[in-house]
């Protein structure tokens, strides 16, 4: 997937209240993946296409289709964590900077330590 769609998509469920990160699903073996914790994952689905058909035209939002085709849902309790071990996870790939002026990284280097 391209980044800019990549971007699109991250900061889109982040507009929305869901949280992307990198994940390992079951039988992934440590391989990390695109992965985003909601509350209520079919709305963000659906709310994300719609967001997502203002910004772009039909061939990059088949695209992201196609890439968000064969999601898979674990539960966390509260919530779950949709993942598609089918889209690596981009660490760094915006060009945001934190109130240091430093890159912001996404949430899984945090998550891991690697800031």
């Amino acid at each position: 997937m391209e980044t800019e769609l990549f971007n699109a998509i991250v900061e889109t469920f982040q507009d929305m209240g869901a949280t992307p990160r990198s994940y390992s699903g079951r039988g992934m073996y440590g391989k990390e993946c695109f992965g985003v914790d909601s509350s209520n994952p079919v709305n963000d689905l659906i709310r994300l296409f719609g967001a997502l058909a203002e910004q772009f035209d039909a061939e990059q939002i088949a695209e992201v289709a196609n890439a968000l085709d064969g999601v898979r849902m674990d539960s966390m309790g509260r919530g779950s964590i949709m993942y598609w071990p089918s889209i690596e996870w981009q660490e760094n790939v915006r060009d945001d900077q934190d109130e240091d002026g430093d890159d912001a990284p996404y949430l899984g280097a945090h998550e891991r330590g690697e800031e």
